[in-house]
């Protein structure tokens, strides 16, 4: 198992020695907790024994007892954690991942600004303003396993967490857990298509077979754009010899038709040495304080 220090064995025993803590089951091996991770998101069995015995070990709270609590701190997420008896990271959480909890947010959040307002006008003083709303925060392992069930297509999977592609763009840059899941992702999409690729060949779909062979068969001149001397396929010194021949025709018939010949001005006569001027002037004071005209055509004299 190469780049894998530890069986799947091993990590799910730690999980259980410890409970489902990540922290106590990396120093039961005497690791890292971002390896513990890595290792639950890259093997559903880990992954299945963290999740059991998180629920085993882990107190629940209702989404109503957590609304009703949020609700009544008017969007306090500090009050309400303690009024339930929880940490605010898993206020947080709940207010991430149920609606119905978000929505008392919102609504607690509301009524503390029309507090605020009626305190204001009625010249009271000491109440602090509304501060700005907090952004959700989500689980790595939720947005891996969102990724992951996406095939790596980013909007499918902030569509289903939910929350937008630039937060899971910015979970891939902060979280490795969620960058491997990425990367898993498109390694196995890749994968399927190639196995498609190969079914629509083996059926005779002639569009499958010609991407294959401009592709994969490039080296043995199959080929959509032809290069000059090399990667044309059997006949490239037949065609090479063939270009070659047709430049040297057109060099030896200009050789025989000389030089072109200059055509004769069409105004301004000839300058020095009989030829054309370059930049015959079509406006502007001539010779003799005439001036001329671009106009060919001669303008009527009353």
């Amino acid at each position: 198992m190469s780049g894998w220090r530890y069986s799947p064995e091993q990590v799910i025993a730690a999980i259980e020695q410890a409970q489902g803590n990540v922290s106590a089951a990396a120093r039961v091996l005497g690791c890292s907790r971002p390896t513990i991770r890595r290792y639950v998101a890259r093997y559903a069995a880990v992954r299945e024994a963290y999740e059991r015995e998180c629920e085993a070990h882990r107190r629940h709270y209702s989404p109503e007892q957590m609304a009703d609590a949020i609700e009544q701190a008017r969007g306090n997420q500090r009050a309400a954690a303690r009024a339930v008896g929880c940490t605010e990271l898993t206020m947080h959480r709940y207010i991430a991942r149920y609606a119905p909890v978000r929505e008392a947010y919102e609504r607690g959040l509301e009524a503390y600004r029309q507090a605020y307002e009626a305190h204001v006008a009625g010249g009271g003083r000491g109440m602090a303003p509304p501060g700005p709303e907090r952004r959700p925060w989500f689980d790595p392992l939720l947005i891996a396993e969102a990724v992951r069930e996406a095939r790596g297509i980013l909007s499918v999977a902030a569509r289903a967490v939910p929350c937008s592609k630039r937060t899971i763009t910015n979970y891939m840059e902060r979280y490795p857990v969620v960058r491997e899941a990425y990367e898993d992702a498109r390694a196995n999409l890749v994968d399927l298509v190639q196995v498609r690729l190969a079914e629509a060949v083996a059926a005779g779909n002639l569009q499958a077979i010609t991407t294959v062979l401009t592709q994969l068969g490039a080296d043995r001149g199959y080929t959509r754009k032809r290069a000059r001397g090399a990667g044309m396929g059997p006949d490239a010194e037949a065609v090479a010899e063939f270009e070659a021949a047709v430049k040297r025709e057109v060099a030896r018939r200009r050789r025989e038709e000389g030089p072109p010949s200059i055509p004769p001005a069409a105004a301004g006569g000839r300058a020095e040495g009989g030829r054309p001027p370059l930049n015959p002037p079509r406006c502007g004071r001539g010779e003799g304080g005439v001036t001329r005209r671009s106009c060919s055509r001669p303008r009527s004299v009353v």
